[in-house]
Order: C-alpha cells, then structure tokens, then sequence
C-alpha cells in the first residue's frame, strides 16, 4: 500500500483597497485547533508521527518531555548545536529504514581513514548496511 504526503500552502493575499487608500489582506483561514498558535512545522511533526510511524498523540508527548530533560545536559549553545545534528542524523535514518545505532556503529568505523572530500557518501540514503 503506497502513501504520499502533500503540502497545502495557503497564502494571504493584501491588495490596495481604491476607496480608502488603506491595504485590505484576506481574512485568516480556520486553525485546526481554535484560537491555538500550531504552526505548520508542529502540525507536520504531528501528523508524520500519527500516520507515517503510527504514534499516537499521548506517545509523541512523552517522546517531547523526555526531550526537554535531555536537552538540558548538552551543557552549551555548543553541545546543543551537535546534539541538534545528531538528532537529525538519527531521525534520518529511521525515515530511511535504517537502525540508527548500527549506522552509527558503521560510520564511527570507517570515518577514521574516510576522505574529506567523500563524506556525502557517509550519508543515511547512500549507506548500504551489511548484516554481520
């Protein structure tokens, strides 16, 4: 069974109003939660969650709380940073199919004598993992 995502993008459009020298903008479409301030990048994250890994709501609330005591130990805007990229690494792995503990266990070992210049190769989507 195949699935597909789609954006929709709704833009608001201002014009000039001829009458009143003043600019006139398109009232607001409806929120999905009434006078609630989710913007598209939570609502993506929410709806990836419910329907793409079949999470439900409650269990992608506990995943966030847990992340807020964890983001606390990164230590520096530093840390934060690498911990940020590490995140995404593994949430790209998983989109990919891939066990991302394994990934990392293959790229800790071979990234040693890697060249610079090919670490694109390194990437979840090129990594071709072996069963040992």
């Amino acid at each position: 069974m195949s699935s597909a995502l789609k954006v929709i993008r709704t833009e608001r459009v201002k014009k000039a109003c001829t009458k009143c020298d003043c600019i006139v903008e398109a009232p607001a479409p409806s929120r999905p939660i009434e006078r609630g301030i989710a913007g598209p990048g939570l609502l993506a994250h929410v709806l990836t969650g419910k329907y793409c890994e079949h999470l439900p709501l409650y269990r992608q609330s506990e995943i966030v709380c847990l992340g807020k005591k964890n983001y606390v130990f990164f230590g520096s805007d530093h840390g934060g940073e690498r911990g940020a990229l590490l995140y995404g690494l593994i949430g790209t792995c998983r989109l990919n199919g891939i066990d991302p503990e394994a990934y990392l266990r293959h790229i800790l070992s071979v990234l040693p004598e890697w060249p610079s210049n090919r670490v694109g190769e390194l990437l979840p989507w090129n990594v071709v993992l072996t069963n040992k």
